[in-house]
Order: C-alpha cells, then structure tokens, then sequence
C-alpha cells in the first residue's frame, strides 16, 4: 500500500515526533499496569472494558502517528502561525491575499465569510 504524502514544515514534523514518544510512554505505563479483571460478582467489570477501549484507542493513535510521519515530506518554507498574523501564501487564505496591497479590505469565505485588513505584507524566502 502506498502511503500518502503529509506536507510539513520541519518544526511539524518535530510536534508529531515528539506527540510519538509521548503515545509510546503511555503505552509502556499502561502495558506494565495489570489489567482489571473481566468479572467482578459475576458481571463484567466496567474498568476491563474501559481499559481495554483506551488501549484500542492508544494503538489507533500511535499508527496513524506513524502513517502520517512514514508519508512526511518536510516543505521549505516558514511556520505559519495565524495567530501572530503570519500567514502562508500558499494556505486558502494567503492564495485569496495574494496580490493585495497594505490597507486594501479582502473578503475571505472559508467557510464563513471573514474581512481581513492588510497590515503589513513580508516575504521571506525559505
């Protein structure tokens, strides 16, 4: 099976290796616990249930963390971070951006319409 390319900068790439070793932490600390036993007064346990649901839902976590960095491509250009107001041109929203000038009003429906102000436009190579 081909695996699907994940564009992402070095600094995403970074997160989701770290978010892989802290998945494979909680996996040790949970496989070195000892399971809830299945019956309790001749019901099932809620807790082996639950235990058995959390693990389920670790391992499910952990292949899809390592999909997502098995098809990694590391792109060369700068973090985007909205909040600070840097914005990639190639985003949805920096395509629409692209070619107004500082001052200009552009109006963004993604998926709500939205009215940005220019501010301030930098281009950095990566």
């Amino acid at each position: 099976m081909q695996s699907a390319n994940y564009l992402m900068t070095e600094n995403g790439y970074a997160k989701i290796k770290e978010e892989l070793r802290n998945l494979e932490k909680i996996k040790r600390a949970m496989a070195t616990r000892e399971a809830p036993p299945v019956m309790i007064s001749g019901e099932v346990n809620p807790e082996y249930i639950f235990y058995y649901q959390e693990m389920d839902l670790l391992e499910a976590r952990l292949a899809n963390t390592l999909r997502v960095l098995d098809g990694a491509a590391i792109a060369k250009f700068p973090d985007v971070d909205s909040a600070e107001g840097r914005i990639s041109c190639i985003s949805p929203v920096g395509s629409v951006l692209a070619g107004h000038r500082c001052g200009d009003d552009v109006q963004v429906e993604f998926p709500y319409r939205i009215l940005y102000k220019i501010s301030a436009v930098e281009c950095r190579d990566a």
